[in-house]
């Protein structure tokens, strides 16, 4: 079950999702033997995160 709700309620936070699917039609499911992520998603999920980490620290992170 996602907890992301509950612990959002005890201190501020942020989700986001980040598409990674596969381009050749096949559904993989989560915690199956099949999943697979296209990896050249990579650096951009590493970029969202790094930035915002930046600004937290900076003090410019703003709602």
């Amino acid at each position: 079950a996602e907890d992301f709700a509950y612990m959002a309620q005890k201190a501020p936070g942020a989700m986001f999702m980040l598409g990674a699917a596969l381009d050749d039609g096949i559904v993989r499911g989560h915690h199956t033997d099949i999943f697979d992520i296209d990896e050249n998603v990579l650096p951009l999920g590493t970029a969202v995160l790094a930035e915002t980490a930046r600004r937290f620290v900076t003090g410019s992170l703003s709602n």
